[in-house]
């Protein structure tokens, strides 16, 4: 039963429970024990951008003394509604509401047993007893204080509330305000909060589990609508971590620490690193305060010197509809030792500026040269504190590497100028490509003295593959300067597209339930973190390929792989003529850490051996390209295959194969003219013994492996040598 403006006296029933509570604790102890509905005040559109809403809340009596729940004093609960998104790996606070003020208590039992406090709507709330508030409810004008005047940490506050804004406005006044564009992000997750603030629960000490959460999703009037069950004394900063892989699939890459000043003086940390490749990592922060009325004013994460750190950003949320608070973005800094960022004035000069102040969460983010560990993010006090600072343990970035071994960072060995690197022999290393990695560490398969990588950026037709590898570093078995996968001679020795069946075979174990490998035009599957399963196949002029069970069903976890594994083998073929390339277009989605792993077999399947293991989820068909006999001997028998497992956890894994070539370059033989000028005379003996004996600067990289063993020393030259004279 909802509250409404008139009160008529019930008798108490029993309805089924909302859930278990997590904790029960002694005194009177209020929680959010459910949402369940949000009004939409803008459903005749967006005023100046904005949409507005209102959440409803049930609170629960988990404690074992009566609340007072009166509603001409201070002797009541003020409650907070907030608005979250989570995308891209990151959560942030998207809007806000004023505080709505309680009056009187039902006493129903949607938490379980309830001890009423009296007859009807009355001026308690019993032990064991719920408290509705309909979502309308709590967002009327007249009944929402601000909440500059609430000490969230005591749970005190002046009554009657002040309204420096006023008692009544437009649609959005004194409501949850988000903009519009905020909720239209492709494949973000929107979470609702409430959180019940009360003199009595603080007083007891019971005021760290009062906030609550729960999944709403966006129509396309922009109206909310709760989803799945209501997450109870948590506040939404969990999303983060028990959504951050799709709805209901945790994250555990997101670290969450509650951080505690005092008892009820509560602020949640929580941190992300992403890898960005290319030796780049994206570090996610968020602080929640959650009754800290000293507040918060400044943040740091420690860095060691010589760490690059680029794209700092920050995120808020704004304060509307009268609150004196100054919305002004907080500053951010790097020095040598710290990236920080700090509110725009202190205290003591401006009460009123900008600090993280409780029931609000900030975030903060910065992107770095090197990887995470463990480490303490410093959170700075706002109010003078005899306490200044708190520490939360979190991932931070980690030392810069020394891959020279030299006592110096990298990035100081290519730069004087970053922080912390003016020490001496810093700057004594070329760094070629940009990437803080003295260029006497990168690969330099031919010896030139410079990065492959900036050979191939010089001249890319050094690359003829494109596969970061210089071509004269390449298998080449006619030592034509050509690498084996670039020659245009060469060999099918099996193809499929699978428009027709050629025999491929799929194997199940028992414990599979869906998923199976089938040949089918595959239908598109979507989560919010991309799409699992693809809606066509590869190949421009077919429809068909192997996938895990085609059909899309109800929703994405209906026919993705269950159990397993179910294993997709190839029919037999000839590559005994040696070099054999392996090519296919792939497809595999998985969140939760499950893997696609492709075998081959040079007898038939008699035995396999592990060629490679795909763990990188992405949501598009991808090409990979392998050396067969970088792992087997091939044979006239030869097979590979690829098995899918589901590890187990709540999951969603997808794969899909098409496109299949395996070539072998037709080899002549080697020739020996390693200047390609079509004689073998002197020229290429003084380069093979310079390959040797020369100074730095000379190549000699795979096409001086004359009897093609992977290794180029003097078995190469004697065996050169004695082809060209003769017996």
């Amino acid at each position: 039963m909802m509250k409404r403006q008139l009160w008529t006296p019930i008798v108490v029933a029993s309805f089924c429970a909302i859930g278990i509570s997590k904790t029960s604790l002694a005194g009177p102890d209020v929680i959010v024990g459910e949402l369940p509905s949000v009004w939409h005040w803008t459903s005749g559109g967006a005023i100046n951008g904005m949409r507005a809403y209102s959440v409803a809340t049930t609170s629960c009596n988990i404690g074992d003394e009566e609340f007072s729940w009166v509603e001409t004093t201070n002797k009541h609960p003020v409650i907070g509604q907030n608005l979250y998104r989570l995308s891209n790996g990151r959560i942030e606070q998207i809007g806000m509401s004023w505080l709505k003020h309680g009056f009187c208590a039902l006493q129903e039992s949607d938490c379980g047993t309830c001890t009423p406090a009296g007859p009807g709507c009355t001026d308690a709330l019993g032990v064991g007893c719920s408290d509705p508030y309909g979502s309308n409810l709590n967002g009327q004008h007249s009944r929402l204080g601000p909440r500059f005047e609430v000490d969230a940490t005591k749970g005190v506050f002046p009554f009657p509330y002040s309204n420096p804004g006023g008692t009544s406005g437009n649609n959005i006044f004194k409501r949850i305000q988000v903009l519009e564009t905020d909720l239209t992000t492709p494949g973000a997750l929107y979470f609702i909060e409430g959180q019940y603030i009360h003199p009595e629960d603080a007083s007891a000490g019971n005021g760290d589990n009062n906030a609550s959460y729960r999944r709403v999703t966006v129509s396309g009037s922009f109206s909310l609508s709760p989803q799945g069950s209501t997450e109870r004394e948590l506040a939404a900063i969990y999303a983060w971590r028990d959504h951050g892989n799709g709805v209901d699939s945790p994250d555990n890459s997101v670290t969450i620490a509650p951080v505690d000043y005092a008892l009820g003086d509560r602020f949640i940390a929580g941190s992300k690193v992403i890898d960005l490749g290319n030796g780049l990592w994206r570090y996610e922060y968020a602080v929640f305060n959650l009754n800290s009325d000293r507040s918060a004013g400044g943040v740091s994460i420690p860095i060691a010197p010589g760490t690059v750190i680029s794209n700092v950003g920050f995120h808020d949320v704004d304060y509307h509809s009268g609150e004196p608070y100054d919305n002004t973005d907080w500053t951010s800094s790097v020095t040598s030792t710290e990236v920080s960022w700090n509110s725009p004035a202190t205290y003591l000069a401006d009460p009123n500026t900008n600090a993280l102040r409780w029931g609000t969460m900030y975030n903060f983010y910065f992107e770095a040269n090197v990887p995470p560990t463990s480490g303490d993010m410093t959170i700075a006090m706002f109010k003078p504190s005899s306490i200044p600072t708190l520490t939360a343990g979190l991932e931070v970035p980690g030392t810069p590497p020394d891959c020279n071994d030299n006592s110096i960072d990298d990035p100081c060995d290519v730069n004087c100028g970053l922080p912390g690197c003016d020490v001496p022999g810093c700057g004594l290393s070329s760094d070629c490509n940009g990437n803080s990695v003295p260029d006497e560490c990168e690969a330099d398969c031919d010896r030139n003295g410079q990065p492959d990588t900036c050979d191939i950026a010089a001249t890319p037709s050094l690359d003829c593959n494109l596969n970061g590898i210089l071509d004269i570093c390449e298998p080449d078995c006619d030592h034509d300067g050509i690498p084996d996968d670039c020659e245009t001679d060469s060999t099918v020795a099996f193809s499929d597209d699978f428009e027709t069946d050629q025999g491929w075979t799929v194997s199940n174990d028992a414990s599979l339930t869906t998923g199976a490998w089938e040949r089918a035009d595959p239908q598109q599957t979507n989560r919010p973190a991309g799409i699992c399963q693809p809606g066509d196949d590869h190949s421009p002029s077919g429809t068909l390929c192997f996938v895990t069970e085609a059909q899309a069903g109800a929703q994405a976890g209906s026919f993705d792989v269950d159990g397993g594994p179910t294993i997709l083998t190839s029919p037999a073929f000839d590559v005994s003529s040696g070099l054999a390339t392996l090519e296919f277009w792939f497809w595999f989605y998985s969140e939760t850490g499950d893997a696609m792993t492709l075998e081959a077999s040079d007898n038939n399947g008699s035995s396999w051996t592990q060629v490679a293991v795909f763990t990188a989820s992405a949501s598009f068909w991808q090409q990979y390209t392998v050396l067969l006999d970088d792992h087997i001997t091939p044979s006239s028998q030869t097979r590979f295959r690829l098995s899918i497992v589901d590890t187990g956890a709540a999951s969603y894994t997808e794969a899909a194969i098409d496109d299949v070539v395996v070539t072998s370059p037709n080899c002549q033989g080697a020739t020996g003219d390693y200047d390609n000028n079509g004689h073998i005379d002197l020229a290429d003996y003084a380069a093979f013994q310079l390959c040797f004996e020369g100074p730095a600067g000379n190549q000699c990289g795979q096409a001086f492996d004359y009897t093609v063993d992977g290794v180029i020393d003097m078995t190469d030259f004697q065996d050169w040598t004695s082809s060209i004279n003769g017996p």
